[in-house]
């Protein structure tokens, strides 16, 4: 008999015509509703909680890890706690389940999650036993049943879909939980996993799988924000990160915590740390100074683009023009964050990468040498300390030199054997006329007015505006002082 016919043997009163004992009272016995009264019989459940272990804790920028559970119902999505795991390793959590529906009986019911990070399709397998009385379940803790996708991967608002199957009644639904989840290159190292650390370095390198390629990508971040408006931003306040924000007033402390502003040391760390968090264990800080006397003396510094040059300037040789006057400062080149910052240092901290240097703060690099940094970054020198009050386009008060600079330049002495050909072709010079005849060496054609007599201990200036190969800063290593190896200087 068909169910059709099944449900119309039943008249309006619930009374079968063809039995004549007492009205069955409206109860169906058919296979369809049957099947409805087994479903009853059984627990329903959502999903409630997970906490996840095995991975690293997300500490929230300097102000305390997030805590377990990392993921709650009813929790706005925003106070989700991210989950941070390695590439390629497994992923294990403990899920609480609510009993929606309580079973009229003890029952075991299959659990089931699953999820897609990109190619890779992850599932959790587990059961649990629910009694007539249970409120809520918990698992014991499940260790997925594939590996998290072997590259750094950045899977924002990851949904995973959750089943119960009770007593091999059949797959429902059980819910579904939204996840923040970074995976990096390897275990973080030297830093904690900070959540800007990560959302920057995961989001920049998703997909990449070795260390050459994490590093490039990440620096695209700190490529693409600098100027007013655009800075980085911190997670944990929302707030846009700069450099040297309020001139030389700018603070001096990690950009994770407190004002968000830091000088070139703490940008340097700053990307430093987001190679620590992927387990990059290449990449030191270099500090760029004149010299070492002039590090620590504060008599000569440098300019940072951009300046304006005007005429050959009225000074002697080698510091030819009088600053703000004949060495006039212009909108600087942009940093992070900010379109003008201090103008002048005694040094810079930058980041060396195996070969390649890195500018955080500028959000220029990578370069194969020094030379290609300061042709790009630098307009010159400039001596005898600070010049106060100044302000730049912000209005901010600033640093400039005392009173000279000029366009750059080392000092070479003459050494026995040499001639001005030779040492126009070591530092990338055109012709020995174009070294003789410059501005700088005026004092000395004075003396050798012959080029082709030149003694040893004679004084020739080495002018950066025409030499392909020179430095007109020196380097080293920050951490051990250790000057940076002599191929990245000519001199």
């Amino acid at each position: 008999m068909s169910q059709v016919a099944r449900h119309n043997s039943y008249n309006i009163f619930g009374v079968n015509p063809f039995f004549t004992g007492f009205p069955d009272q409206g109860i169906c016995v058919c296979e369809e509703c049957t099947s409805n009264e087994e479903a009853k019989n059984h627990a329903r459940l959502q999903i409630k909680e997970i906490i996840f272990s095995g991975n690293h804790i997300v500490e929230k920028d300097t102000t305390g890890n997030f805590t377990s559970p990392e993921w709650v119902d009813g929790r706005i999505q925003d106070n989700q706690a991210p989950v941070c795991y390695t590439r390629n390793k497994p992923v294990m959590m403990t899920p609480k389940f609510g009993v929606i529906v309580q079973p009229l009986q003890t029952e075991n019911i299959l659990v089931k999650g699953s999820t897609t990070l990109g190619t890779v399709t992850i599932e959790w397998n587990s059961s649990v036993t629910v009694n007539p009385e249970d409120t809520e379940v918990v698992c014991s803790e499940i260790t997925s049943n594939s590996n998290l996708p072997d590259c750094v991967g950045y899977y924002d608002n990851t949904a995973i879909t959750w089943e119960i199957n009770p007593n091999n009644s059949g797959w429902s639904g059980a819910g579904i939980s939204n996840h923040m989840i970074y995976v990096t290159l390897g275990d973080p190292f030297g830093t904690s996993a900070h959540w800007t650390l990560l959302e920057i370095s995961c989001k920049e390198a998703h997909e990449k799988n070795n260390d050459d390629d994490v590093v490039a990508n990440i620096f695209e971040a700190f490529r693409r924000n600098i100027g007013d408006g655009n800075g980085i931003i911190r997670m944990r306040d929302n707030k846009q990160l700069k450099y040297w924000a309020r001139g030389y007033e700018t603070d001096n402390k990690k950009l994770l915590s407190g004002k968000p502003e830091g000088k070139c040391g703490n940008w340097s760390n700053f990307l430093l740390d987001m190679y620590r968090v992927n387990g990059i264990k290449d990449g030191v800080e270099i500090i760029m100074h004149r010299s070492k006397d002039d590090f620590y003396n504060r008599e000569t510094g440098f300019l940072v683009n951009n300046w304006e040059f005007s005429s050959s300037g009225t000074l002697p040789v080698p510091f030819t023009h009088e600053v703000m006057t004949e060495c006039k400062m212009m909108e600087g080149i942009k940093a992070q964050g900010m379109n003008n910052t201090q103008p002048f240092f005694f040094d810079h901290v930058i980041v060396k990468y195996k070969n390649e240097f890195y500018d955080p703060s500028y959000g220029v690099g990578p370069f194969s040498n020094m030379m290609e940094y300061e042709k790009k970054a630098i307009a010159g020198l400039g001596g005898n300390g600070y010049k106060v009050n100044i302000k730049d386009f912000e209005g901010n008060l600033i640093y400039v030199p005392k009173s000279h600079c000029s366009e750059g330049f080392i000092k070479y002495t003459v050494k026995r054997g040499d001639n001005l050909s030779m040492i126009a072709k070591k530092y990338g010079i055109a012709s020995w006329e174009t070294l003789y005849y410059h501005t700088y060496n005026e004092n000395f054609r004075k003396i050798r007015t012959d080029p082709d007599h030149i003694i040893k201990g004679d004084l020739i200036y080495i002018p950066f505006d025409i030499a392909e190969k020179v430095n007109i800063l020196q380097y080293f290593y920050l951490s051990s002082k250790k000057e940076i190896e002599s191929r990245y200087r000519c001199e």
